[in-house]
C-alpha cells in the first residue's frame, strides 16, 4: 500500500502530460488539501484540538511551534502513521483517503 507522499507524487507525475505542463484542472492557488476540526489524544494528552489546515497548489509551508504544541503529531495524522480521534482530511477533492501506515 503506498504512503500518502508516494501517492501525492505518482498522482503528479500522471498529471505531467509528459511536455512538463500540468494537467487540466490543476490552477495555482485552489485548495488541495483540508484538515479540519482534527483531534488526537493519547492517554493524559489532548495532543490536537480541534486543529485546522489549509493547502494550496503551489504554496509552501513551514510548521512551526514550541515541543509539545502537536506539529509532529499533526503531519503523522496526515501521512497515517496515527489515526485521527475526529475532524477530516480533504485531498483533492477525496474525503480520508489517508489509510492508516502499516
Amino acid at each position: 500500500m503506498p504512503t500518502f507522499l508516494q501517492d501525492v507524487e505518482r498522482t503528479d507525475i500522471l498529471r505531467d502530460n509528459g511536455k512538463g505542463k500540468k494537467g487540466k484542472g490543476n490552477k495555482m492557488g485552489e485548495v488541495i488539501l483540508t484538515m479540519k476540526d482534527i483531534d488526537k489524544s493519547f492517554p493524559g494528552v489532548h495532543a490536537l484540538d480541534h486543529v485546522n489546515f489549509e493547502v494550496k497548489r503551489g504554496e509552501v509551508h513551514a510548521l512551526m511551534g514550541e515541543n509539545g504544541a502537536g506539529k509532529s503529531t499533526l503531519m503523522k495524522v496526515l501521512t497515517g502513521i496515527y489515526q485521527k480521534d475526529s475532524g477530516s482530511i480533504t485531498y483533492e477533492g477525496k474525503e480520508d483517503r489517508i489509510s492508516q501506515y502499516p
